[in-house]
């Protein structure tokens, strides 16, 4: 499966356009509760939310990015 990387996301501000086969979805309103989930799952990814403040947890998780797989 190809991925688009944390860094390669992290590279796109908001004024470029993501390539044609790469999909991004605004999810900041569902931010706090993927925090949540992160953090009820702590012995697989030890996360703990309250250390970094909520502008920067909505820049980390705000947008999901898909990329089509073909075979």
């Amino acid at each position: 499966a190809q991925l688009v990387d944390a860094v390669a996301a992290d590279n796109l501000n908001q004024t470029e356009s993501l390539p044609d086969d790469i999909a991004s979805v605004d999810v900041t309103p569902y931010v706090p509760q993927k925090v949540a989930a992160l953090a009820a799952h702590q012995t697989q990814f030890p996360f703990k939310s309250d250390l970094l403040p909520p502008p920067i947890l909505r820049e980390l998780f705000g947008y999901e990015y898909f990329v089509p797989v073909y075979s």
